[in-house]
């Protein structure tokens, strides 16, 4: 029984999908642009059909993020998609200021909160069924359908609060439930409100997502430490021999895999911009390193470059620790 549950709320979900990327195609007019390139076309007005061309990818591609999950899966797309879909509700907030829109506006309410459950941000998904009820308490008359009620969707950054916020999508549309006795504009008032706080929602969601990339990068950077500090001791003996020993390393091939070390830890820099003291650190033993590679390819391979090799291990030492 509850296998066939968890099949028919999937199936849901993906009806849901479906109707969404459909309507959000009409909305991004996909079909005219196409049919406008085409007459364009005919015509020879070659640059008017190019530009309706491109038009009409760009709304092809959004209507395919949306069927495929909106980049679930990928952080960046995943932030991607949650500020879009914060613009396309501060549009929906004005649209709400006319009760002549308040159908519309509560059916794309209704649809942006599937989208946001898709995003895995269930609680702004939750915020934006309670505006959709709002809107449509405004116009009564209005074709509504039933609110989003699929659950957030995790196992994606921040999953461990995604999970929690799912539960709350009912507790949300029942305290979003707008009076019969309020006016259509005390209702429109309430359906913004709660789109504001769909935007709060987002914003936290987005900073779950960025704080887990960040926390991923951390625990790479700690894997890969160990190697770092075994290959800056290794160039470091290696230097020492050759300056003892001139036949036994090549300066330039010293230089080559300080250059390669160098690289490998400026790019574990990248990404560490919410945690800045191990980016500084990184990048600035980068920088020592440069300063050794220019040593190195000068042939210089005495105590002078030696002691730069040296502090560059300590640093990475204490980067490490």
């Amino acid at each position: 029984a509850g296998d066939q549950q968890a099949g028919s709320e999937a199936t849901e979900r993906a009806i849901d999908a479906v109707r969404d990327t459909l309507a959000e195609g009409a909305t991004q007019g996909v079909g005219a642009a196409f049919r406008e390139a085409a007459s364009d076309l005919a015509r020879g007005r070659f640059a008017s059909a190019a530009a309706g061309q491109e038009r009409a990818i760009d709304g092809l591609e959004e209507m395919l993020q949306t069927l495929r999950g909106a980049g679930v899966g990928d952080p960046e797309r995943l932030i991607a998609g949650l500020r879009e879909a914060q613009q396309r509700i501060a549009e929906l907030q004005q649209r709400a200021a006319d009760p002549r829109e308040a159908g519309e506006v509560a059916n794309d309410a209704e649809r942006m909160s599937r989208k946001l459950d898709r995003l895995t941000a269930p609680q702004a998904g939750a915020q934006m069924a309670s505006a959709a009820s709002q809107a449509r308490a405004a116009n009564p008359g209005s074709d509504g359908g039933q609110s989003g009620q699929s659950g957030g969707q995790s196992g994606q950054p921040g999953e461990q609060s995604g999970h929690q916020q799912g539960g709350q999508r009912a507790g949300s549309q029942q305290q979003g439930g707008s009076s019969s006795e309020s006016s259509p504009q005390e209702n429109l008032a309430d359906a913004q409100q709660s789109m504001q706080q769909a935007q709060r929602a987002i914003d936290e969601r987005i900073e779950q997502i960025e704080e887990a990339v960040t926390q991923r990068l951390l625990d790479r950077l700690a894997a890969a430490m160990p190697e770092y500090i075994e290959r800056q001791d290794v160039l470091l003996s290696d230097t020492a021999g050759a300056d003892l020993e001139p036949s036994s390393a090549e300066p330039t091939a010293l230089a080559r895999d300080q250059l390669r070390l160098r690289g490998d830890v400026a790019a574990s820099a990248e990404g560490l911009t919410r945690r800045p003291v191990f980016e500084v650190a990184l990048m600035s033993v980068a920088g020592d390193m440069d300063d050794i590679v220019t040593l190195l390819e000068r042939g210089e391979i005495g105590r002078r470059t030696q002691r730069r090799e040296a502090a560059a291990l300590r640093r990475l030492k204490a980067i490490a620790e």
